[in-house]
């Protein structure tokens, strides 16, 4: 399974990336959604792990240009804020998730559900 992580904080890209790596799982980073949308043109990700808060264009609006140009992919948005309006947003864009930073082990468990179903 190929992740795509998509988040401009390199600290918590690694943080994020040691609670997904599970065996079978390759990852990519990107620090934005430009990139990210570059990357998954080329190479397209089973599943995206997006910051809601990343440069230039924000994760919602990431996820749902992203889900503009590829309807299956399967997006899963990290954020700060426990709010009510950018969960709608966020599932209103297309995404698969909605996992809060200060409660990443929900992430690991999503993934792990994720990759058993996908294989």
């Amino acid at each position: 399974m190929k992740v795509l992580l998509v988040e401009e904080n390199s600290a918590l890209r690694r943080v994020i990336r040691q609670l997904v790596a599970l065996p079978g799982i390759w990852i990519q980073e990107c620090a934005d959604a430009a990139n990210a949308m570059a990357a998954h043109a080329a190479s397209p990700a089973d599943l995206v792990i997006m910051d809601i808060t990343i440069k230039e264009v924000d994760g919602i609006a990431a996820c749902e240009q992203m889900k503009a140009i590829y309807p299956a992919a399967r997006i899963i948005l990290v954020s700060d804020y426990d709010d009510t309006g950018l969960r709608e947003s966020a599932e209103h864009a297309g995404a698969s998730g909605y996992v809060l930073k200060d409660n990443l082990t929900d992430l690991a468990q999503l993934l792990r559900e994720i990759s058993a179903i996908a294989l």
